[in-house]
């Protein structure tokens, strides 16, 4: 990692920290919908400690982002169904997250290539990314929501959702199909997902810094 890399590296974990130390503080103040994003944050800010030790005794990390990934997934399904009341009449959010996590597991317990791992991601991508539609699209009705979108925590978080696994998936998707230099290739990737991460955790700490003791619908 040259210099430029571990420079963009430092900002991304500095923001992350702040992101996570603004969970901490707003914990206790906000509904159980915004609880878990806190605590997602709060697990972000853990599994960036643990693979920073993980690389520093020279093993690998993949089964700490993997792990990170389950409960990523995990949590987002538990979001939506405490903040869409319809998702929560049903409890659709945890059916949602049992099922594609069950799907994950027995994909990646069958096949020991790096392919399941991209089905599952983009499984966990479709699935994240069309709830974030639907919760924006039942905000923004106005018999449901009179706030504007600027000031709608739901809203916004639905929207940077949307955002981060849709950059996220984009780059690490075209990871192999770059048309440039291995080395570049590489370098694009990272920097990519350092910037959509960094934007990602500067928004939840602006987020998490604004909201209502109490946000509306969970």
């Amino acid at each position: 990692m040259d210099a430029k890399m571990k420079a963009a590296h430092l900002l991304y974990v500095a923001v992350l920290g702040l992101a996570a130390c603004c969970a901490i503080a707003r914990f206790i103040r906000v509904n159980l919908s915004m609880k878990i994003i806190c605590l997602l944050v709060l697990t972000a800010a853990l599994c960036e400690i643990i693979a920073l030790v993980q690389n520093i005794a020279g093993k690998s990390n993949t089964i700490i982002y993997t792990c990170f990934a389950f409960a990523e997934l995990i949590g987002m399904c538990l979001y939506f169904n405490y903040s869409l009341p319809p998702l929560k009449k049903y409890g659709l959010g945890y059916i949602l997250a049992l099922a594609v996590t069950i799907l994950g597991i027995r994909t990646m317990a069958i096949f020991q290539t790096d392919a399941p791992h991209v089905y599952f991601t983009f499984v966990k991508c479709l699935l994240l990314v069309t709830l974030t539609f639907y919760a924006a699209f039942t905000k923004l009705l106005p018999v449901n929501e009179t706030r504007p979108w600027s000031t709608n925590t739901h809203f916004q978080i639905a929207a940077l959702i949307n955002f981060y696994f849709t950059g996220t998936f984009m780059a690490r998707g075209i990871y192999d199909h770059v048309p440039l230099e291995p080395g570049i290739s590489l370098a694009f990737i990272h920097y990519t997902l350092i910037a959509v991460n960094s934007i990602t955790y500067l928004a939840y700490f602006y987020i998490l810094y604004r909201i209502p003791h109490k946000t509306k619908n969970g």
